[in-house]
């Protein structure tokens, strides 16, 4: 659900810009942030339930040892949703929106998986930048509050700064009238 929900997210900002239905948006008696945020959280909602589902299924199936690593994967959630959100607003049609995207996801996987592979084979220092470490951290029950705040806040950061970003190009005549 992580990796799919993002073009969800786009699909909804590049069809209102190519099917012209964003103009009908504007007539709402809604501020267009609203509009942004809405998407944003339905979204995130679907993935929250999805992940709620997956983890408690494999907790009782005995593949999860501990359901709190559904924190962590929801900070990867967020992370995808603002950096999707932002290619979103700011592409022009699918074809451009795509491109970026697919760059951006292959980075973001390196990222996100490339540290947890060194934290695997115990380089913990820079590996602990991925939300995804603390997973292995939490399942393997050697993980400190330190750990997790160096794990969670730089992605809840740039998450925020990206949703801030996005709100603020949806916000503008451009993304409705190009």
């Amino acid at each position: 659900p992580l990796f799919l929900s993002g073009g969800i997210l786009i699909d909804l900002l590049i069809s209102e810009k190519e099917k012209k239905t964003g103009e009908m948006l504007l007539a709402l008696p809604t501020e267009r942030q609203k509009i942004y945020y809405s998407k944003f959280i339905s979204i995130m909602s679907i993935i929250f339930v999805q992940l709620l589902f997956w983890i408690l299924a494999l907790f009782y199936l005995g593949r999860v040892n501990n359901p709190l690593i559904i924190f962590p994967l929801i900070v990867t959630a967020i992370l995808l949703l603002s950096i999707t959100g932002l290619i979103g607003v700011y592409s022009k049609n699918y074809k451009d929106s795509s491109l970026i995207v697919t760059v951006t996801f292959i980075l973001l996987f390196i990222m996100l998986f490339g540290t947890t592979t060194l934290y695997v084979a115990g380089l913990k220092g820079i590996a602990t930048m991925s939300p995804l470490t603390l997973v292995i951290a939490i399942e393997n029950q050697i993980f400190s509050f330190r750990e997790g705040l160096v794990s969670i806040l730089p992605s809840l950061g740039f998450s925020f700064v990206l949703i801030y970003l996005s709100k603020t190009l949806y916000k503008k005549d451009e993304f409705y009238f190009g």
